[in-house]
């Protein structure tokens, strides 16, 4: 299975494929349903990203911080079909993986449109520390998206003695309604070997051939992203966090040779929130490790 993100080229820079697909994973379809797009009912759906990348236990860490949110109202076209356009959906479930390659997303109808609501000033805590959430305009896609999304990106941040909830806040609109939600983030992948070998140790995988990833399992209810880059290609797949998958070889076989692949893995967690005026809302929580990898 082949995919690539559509408007790629053209998304905002926060927005991270793992959030399309861990929404389409919990039924965000059903906020867009094909009967809700062929009668032309209007749904909203909220989502807001935040990504920690860091290498050690969370207090002990020096983190990056990338967020963003979206929360769009949406007519004539279905729900994943809206977070794949807005380049926030990769649509995979768990245990799938895809290659991003050049399969074009299906054009909406000529009816359809996708209007990204202002939540007011909108506010992001994590570890102790807060900043804003800045509004920014979605790039022209003709006349099918208007509006703004929301991202922030910040370097250097130490959570304190141990790892605090993240809370978001938006003030909210006329279009929607005052809302706060709290998300405890997971633990990054710390343990995580390839083939029996550490990952901390540049280890070597063949193309052709599948790669064990097996690493110390948390808490069954969160999800693992595995993104391999190689060459200007990416590999993308999704696991239940039970301590063992292997990524296809007939995948790793058509990425390039790369004496510098990264891979990385990010234990995902996913919260329901309600917000007024908002058919589906979530908060997604991903803390991220990256490693070298010899690709021949």
């Amino acid at each position: 299975m082949s995919r690539q993100p559509p408007f790629a080229s053209r998304r905002p820079d926060w927005a991270l494929a793992l959030l399309g697909s861990s929404l389409l994973s919990l039924g965000c379809g059903a906020a867009g349903s094909e009967d809700a797009a062929t009668e032309g009912v209007e749904r909203v759906v909220a989502a807001v990203e935040v990504q920690l990348f860091a290498q050690a236990p969370l207090e002990q860490a020096e983190v990056r911080v990338r967020a963003g949110a979206i929360f769009a109202r949406h007519r004539g076209i279905e729900g994943p079909q809206v977070l794949r356009l807005l380049g926030v959906g990769s649509g995979l479930e768990l245990t799938e993986c895809a290659l991003l390659g050049a399969e074009p997303e299906e054009a909406p109808a000529e009816a359809a449109l996708i209007e990204l609501l202002d939540a007011g000033t909108v506010h992001l805590i994590v570890g102790g520390e807060a900043f804003e959430l800045l509004p920014r305009s979605f790039p022209a896609m003709g006349s099918l998206v208007a509006g703004v999304v929301y991202a922030a990106d910040r370097d250097a941040l130490r959570f304190e003695d141990e790892a605090r909830p993240i809370s978001i806040e938006a003030e909210g609109s006329d279009a929607l309604g005052r809302f706060e939600a709290l998300s405890m983030p997971p633990e990054p992948v710390l343990s995580l070997h390839l083939d029996g070998r550490p990952a901390a140790r540049w280890p070597i995988a063949l193309r052709g051939e599948a790669l064990a990833l097996r690493w110390d399992a948390s808490n069954p209810a969160d999800a693992l992203a595995i993104e391999l880059r190689a060459g200007g290609q990416t590999l993308l797949c999704r696991s239940a966090d039970l301590g063992a998958f292997d990524l296809p070889g007939e995948l790793l076989g058509a990425l390039p040779a790369d004496p510098d692949a990264r891979l990385r893995v990010s234990r995902e967690r996913l919260e329901i929130t309600e917000i007024a005026g908002v058919d589906a809302a979530w908060i997604r929580v991903a803390v991220t490790t990256e490693h070298r990898l010899l690709l021949r």
